[in-house]
């Protein structure tokens, strides 16, 4: 018998935990498994066309509208679909999913944290504060089952005390190895973005928002121009804050060397055939997807120390630097790495795939928990 699993998330677009559940739809059996994304935005996501294809389903739920309106759309929505399984990655939001879940009589109600901080610049307002244990208060009462991407995340959503409670666990996201054996000429990539041979390049992928750090990587970039003129930058992805990262590049004098990627699906390919260096100086995280995926393709990611250290799988690919460390200090660490021989990709795909971020051991846990194997 199919079960159906209701995914709330907010838009199936480029980010970690969207580019992890289409990891998991594409390996995971959909004979057994139905999944459906809820999607709080009504924008459509790039992941769209590819999930239908895939045989699962997309539904918007709009909180544009407002709450009330939000909340009888999202009641009408499990009582017509009839889900086994409510799986929420709303992060403090997921207590008000599973609250509705609950009231609704679904059996299984999964929230799940991928974050170690609050995406709200406001986050240590009284209101916000407020919001939060509230919103703690309802994971603890409606949840059947909670999953942290790290120990971190799980600390920062559930509390340490989620630790002696048998139905919550951590399990990393995965990835699939696949999309990083595939070779693309890397003159012709030079050129789509029009950037000079023999260039330094510079990645980055996320979300243009408080949590990613835009403006001290832009600071890094400037930092390193000033050593040397062969850095260019890419940033993948969309996010609320690309418009004020776009105007500070031109205000930095910077435009020439940075380019405004958007959201891409081909970010494997990118990673592994185009970037020389990844930079992530976000201010948290939980256990993010990408670092994953740098690793995969043998690139070496300078992040920042606000990271866990579980994301660490290959220990020459990942360094830390702190936050509280002046911009020219990671310039001049990134320009030093840049200097170094690549690591070979065969080699970091094969320990990828060795670890519990291949995405075999990812989806056969997802599988035991949805079938009520892991209690």
């Amino acid at each position: 018998m199919t079960k159906k699993i209701l995914h709330v998330v907010n838009r199936m677009d480029i980010g970690g935990v969207e580019v992890w559940l289409m990891n998991v739809l594409r390996n995971i059996d959909r004979d057994k498994y139905h999944f459906i994304f809820c999607c709080l935005s009504d924008s459509q996501g790039c992941f769209d066309e590819e999930i239908r294809s895939l045989g699962a389903e997309m539904i918007s739920c709009s909180l544009n509208e407002g709450y009330r309106k939000f909340t009888k759309n999202f009641k009408k929505i499990l009582k017509d679909i009839k889900p086994d399984i409510v799986h929420s990655h709303l992060h403090f939001f997921s207590g008000y999913i599973l609250k509705l879940a609950s009231k609704n009589k679904i059996p299984m109600r999964i929230v799940h944290s991928h974050l170690a901080g609050d995406m709200k610049a406001e986050s240590k307002s009284l209101k916000r504060n407020i919001y939060k244990w509230l919103m703690r208060k309802r994971i603890r009462k409606y949840a059947t089952h909670g999953v942290g991407c790290s120990d971190m995340a799980a600390d920062y959503l559930f509390s340490l005390k989620w630790r002696n409670i048998s139905n919550y666990m951590v399990a990393t996201c995965a990835i699939d190895t696949e999309p990083f054996k595939e070779s693309v000429d890397r003159e012709l990539l030079l050129k789509e973005f029009d950037i000079p041979a023999n260039s330094k390049i510079i990645g980055h992928v996320g979300s243009f928002g408080y949590q990613k750090n835009h403006e001290f990587l832009l600071c890094i970039i400037a930092a390193l121009l000033e050593k040397r003129q062969d850095i260019y930058c890419i940033l993948i992805g969309e996010g609320p804050l690309k418009s004020q990262i776009e105007s500070l590049v031109n205000q930095m004098g910077i435009a020439g060397h940075v380019t405004f990627a958007g959201a891409r699906n081909d970010v494997p390919i990118l990673m592994s055939n185009l970037f020389d260096l990844f930079l992530f100086p976000s201010r948290f995280e939980g256990l993010p997807i990408t670092l994953m995926e740098a690793q995969c393709a043998g690139l070496v990611s300078v992040i920042s120390d606000s990271i866990t250290s579980e994301v660490k799988i290959i220990d020459q690919l990942v360094k830390f630097e702190s936050l509280n460390t002046a911009p020219n200090i990671w310039a001049d660490k990134i320009s030093e790495l840049l200097m170094r021989p690549a690591y070979d990709k065969n080699l970091a795909i094969k320990r990828i795939e060795e670890s519990h971020f291949g995405i075999k051991t990812n989806v056969k846990f997802l599988s035991k928990l949805y079938s009520g194997d892991i209690c």
